[in-house]
């Protein structure tokens, strides 16, 4: 459950026998500071803030879920709005999906759950490529 995951959130042990090492421990007291921590762009905005993603247009579906519950869900617990695109032909591979909150928290929390249920469901679709090698050629068996 994506809820449980969210709620293991553990601060890191410290060591009771290096009290030398006290001082080298980040204390990350500047909340204003937190989307400098990840590997995405987090946008300040007139209304909030703002973040884009390229999600693979199969995946929609369980972003969405059924009668729209997911996505519905998602929005009311990070306090975000997340925009699909609308997609025009089947040919369509990925789409940018935007996602808006009045705090940085909720723009990250709603990304993240975005992702986690894209990791969730990829053993669900079926495989888009095949990759051959061909081992009966010489130089690769020498």
């Amino acid at each position: 459950c994506i809820r449980d995951r969210y709620r293991k959130v553990q601060p890191d042990p410290i060591d009771d026998d290096d009290d030398d090492d006290i001082d080298s421990v980040p204390i990350r007291s500047d909340v204003e500071r937190i989307g400098e921590e990840y590997d995405f762009l987090v946008e300040k905005v007139e209304s909030g803030f703002l973040t884009k993603m390229m999600v693979p247009t199969a995946f929609f579906k369980f972003i969405v879920g059924k009668k729209g519950h997911v996505k519905q869900r998602i929005q009311n617990e990070t306090g975000s709005v997340i925009i699909l695109p609308a997609i025009k032909n089947q040919q369509q591979d990925e789409g940018e999906i935007t996602i808006k909150g009045p705090t940085e928290r909720c723009v990250v929390s709603a990304r993240t759950r975005i992702e986690i249920i894209k990791e969730q469901n990829m053993k669900l679709l079926d495989p888009t490529h095949f990759i051959c090698f061909p081992l009966n050629d010489l130089e690769i068996q020498e």
